[in-house]
This record gives structure tokens, sequence and C-alpha cells, in this order.
């Protein structure tokens, strides 16, 4: 009996340590969740997906694990790929930001049908408005718009690339209940606009020269010209004053209501860094 039971504990141990849990990628952890898939485009082919998991097997091979629901009803379906793709994946899930910003291209054909093209690979990530949330408690958070999401502000305070192993380090999480009222700065200027303005006006200066010549030695030519000086002095002023405006900063008051942030909310989103298909860790990290 004694034999029996020893018997019996050396199977339990040789059938877990044969189908030790793997992780695909630190990114994803140990489960891969509905979010995580759509936005990698991960397992094209497998319909009504809940999560997957990963084990690998003695001979180093990973068998990877979904589960689906179709009414109510649970399935999993699992198929076994070699180490070489599944690191493959991997590559392909960590530098996902990178494709993103046209910095290196997918290989498809390494990824053998494990992943597929999404429209986050094809959306851009911005540069992020700066701007300035001052709290309840007269904080002033400074940085550059990362993310906003229904309830909360994510401000990068160190201008660095977006990286998903280390983001939360380098940012500040702001919950609505907690602003007091957020300042958007312009990048607009005076001198800005009327470097705008007299490129518009050179435009005149250039067409009415061009006509001035035609007409030369004529009352004719000389309206034009003096037409084209008049209209770059104007455009030039006139681009001064807009770029003026533009560089006026804006003030929005939250005093910590949800309704306040929402009205705002739409430009935020709009010039956030991730205005479209935000990274699912960032979606969670200001989520929680």
């Amino acid at each position: 009996m004694k034999s029996l039971i020893i018997l019996l504990l050396f199977e339990i141990i040789i059938i877990n340590t044969s189908n030790a849990q793997y992780s695909i990628s630190p990114r994803l952890g140990a489960e891969i969740d509905k979010s995580e898939k759509e936005y990698f485009g991960l397992f094209p082919n497998i319909k009504n997906f809940t999560s997957a998991k990963a084990n690998v097997l003695a001979d180093n091979k990973v068998e990877i694990n979904i589960t689906r629901t179709v009414k109510g009803i649970v399935t999993d379906t699992t198929f076994i790929v070699s180490t070489k793709l599944a690191n493959n994946l991997a590559s392909y899930i960590e530098g996902f930001e990178q494709c993103r910003n046209k910095e290196r291209q997918v290989n498809w054909n390494a990824l053998e049908g494990l992943a597929t093209n999404v429209p986050a690979l094809e959306s851009d990530i911005n540069e992020g408005i700066e701007l300035d949330i001052v709290t309840n408690t007269n904080e002033k958070i400074h940085g550059k718009l990362l993310f906003a999401s229904d309830s909360t502000a994510v401000i990068v305070q160190n201008a660095t690339k977006y990286n998903w192993s280390n983001f939360s380090q380098n940012v500040k999480l702001v919950k609505v209940q907690n602003m007091n009222y957020i300042k958007i700065e312009r990048t607009g200027s005076f001198w800005q606009g009327v470097g705008f303005g007299a490129l518009i006006g050179g435009g005149g200066w250039t067409a009415g020269s061009i006509a001035g010549g035609a007409l030369k030695g004529s009352y004719g030519g000389l309206i034009v010209m003096v037409g084209a000086i008049f209209f770059t002095a104007a455009g030039t002023v006139i681009g001064g004053v807009v770029g003026a405006i533009l560089d006026i900063d804006t003030d929005h008051s939250v005093d910590g209501q949800i309704n306040e942030f929402k009205d705002f909310l739409p430009y935020l989103k709009n010039n956030s860094t991730f205005s479209n298909y935000p990274p699912p860790e960032l979606v969670k990290f200001a989520n929680q």
C-alpha cells in the first residue's frame, strides 16, 4: 500500500513538472485576456475568446490553452507551438508600439498565424499636449497627457517614449475627485504667427511682382505692386495676432465633479498620446 502511494505521488510530480505554467511575455502575465487579444491581434482564427494560458512541456514546446464561451457553454482549445515561435510572438508583443511608430516592421511569416494586422497597428502615437492639473490640495502636476479615461488622467512627468515595462514609474495618475482645475498650455506665439503670416503675404508679394513686371511702366503695375506690399504687411500682422490668440492658456474647472470633467474629456482624449487604441496595461493602470 505504501509503495502504491509513493508511486502515485511520483506520477503527480512528473505531471506537474512536465506542464509548468509559462508566460509568453511578461507584458501579458500568466493569463491573456480579451483586451490583450484585441489590441495585439492574437489568435485571429479563434472566435468567442474568453482567455488563454500557456504551459511549457517536457520537450520545451509550449502548449497554449484557449478558453471560449459560446451561448454560456465553456470549451477549451489546445495547440502546441515551438519555443522559437513562442519567442517570436513575445518579441512582437513587446515591440508593438515600435511597430505603431513605424520604427520596425512586423514579420508576419515568423508569427505563423498567431497574430494578424489590427487597427491599433495603423493608429499613430501622438506627442500629447502639455498641461497642468491642480489638485484640491493645491498640488500642481505638470507634464504631457499620456491618456485620459472617463475618470482619470495619466500624466507623463519625464519626457520619454512609452515603455510598457516601466511606464508606471514615470507617470502620475490623477483621479477626477482630486482635480481642482486643468490648465492647457498652448504652443502658438505671436512671432510664430508672424512667420506664418509673412509666408502667406510673401506669396502675395511674389504674385504682385510678377504682375507688376508684366505691366512694367504702367500705372496698373504700380497699383498691383503696392497692393502686394500691403497684403504682405497685413498677412504678417494678422498672423501674429492669430498666433498670440493660440498662445493663450486655457483653464477648465473640474472641482472634483465627474460631469465637469466629462465635458472636457473629448478634447483631452483627442490630444493625448494614445488618443486611439491605448495599450491594455495603460488602461488597467488608469482604471485601478
